[in-house]
């Protein structure tokens, strides 16, 4: 489609040729720049995703254990899954810096994912290992590392589907709120002088990298269901 719209168009400025593209892509990779703006962007990514995943996976393990807290937080969830990510950036940039902003949207979109993940996870594991392990008064302590055994395979997917993911929300944050020596504060500036080539290497470069994340945390995830199975 896009070889179909370059030769219909012929304007390089507005759909560039494919494979000049990808050329400018692999150049990208070649260059120690790129991995400082890359570098930039996946902290912010790291930390959206560890605290999210702390935070749901916290708010999960209560709701198990307590239905009253679940009646309590399940309006919150269902708040946060409606919330339109670029309105919301827009506020937060009034109130913080402009660095953290992406962070913030990003944590923010992703708690309600991993919340409802481990969510599901720990209550089907709750109903059917409870009754065994209290049958065979297994101490709580065994008790929590037999669930945290079992959870590792879905929470190592869980990350890379999730860090796959929260790389788009912060790139879209950080062209918004264009951070400086970020992917997508270059972007912004890419699309503000018109260097159409080196935006579109860039947006291609960080869709194959949340790809590859994502395949790479399917393939880890099902390696260590099948050695705990």
């Amino acid at each position: 489609l896009w070889l179909l719209l370059y030769f219909v168009v012929q304007n390089s400025y507005i759909i560039p040729a494919p494979f000049v593209v990808i050329k400018n892509g692999i150049m990208l990779l070649f260059s120690g720049e790129f991995y400082l703006l890359l570098l930039s962007t996946l902290l912010r990514v790291l930390c959206g995703v560890i605290i999210s995943l702390t935070l749901a996976g916290v708010g999960a393990t209560i709701c198990v254990y307590h239905k009253t807290f679940n009646a309590f937080i399940a309006p919150i969830m269902a708040t946060l899954r409606s919330l339109p990510t670029l309105a919301v950036l827009l506020i937060i940039l009034v109130f913080i810096d402009r660095n953290f902003a992406p962070v913030v949207v990003c944590m923010l979109s992703l708690i309600p994912l991993a919340f409802s993940e481990i969510y599901d996870w720990l209550k089907k594991s709750y109903n059917t290992s409870n009754e065994m392990l209290t049958l065979y008064n297994v101490s709580k302590k065994t008790q929590v590392k037999v669930y945290l055994v079992g959870i590792l395979p879905t929470l190592v997917k869980e990350f890379f589907t999730l860090f796959s993911f929260g790389l788009k929300l912060v790139v879209s944050g950080e062209i918004l709120a264009n951070v400086y020596k970020s992917i997508g504060g270059t972007i912004h500036q890419a699309s503000t002088y018109s260097n159409t080539i080196y935006l579109m290497a860039l947006t291609l470069v960080v869709c194959v990298i949340g790809i590859v994340l994502e395949v790479v945390g399917k393939i880890i995830s099902s390696k260590m269901e099948g050695n705990y199975l």
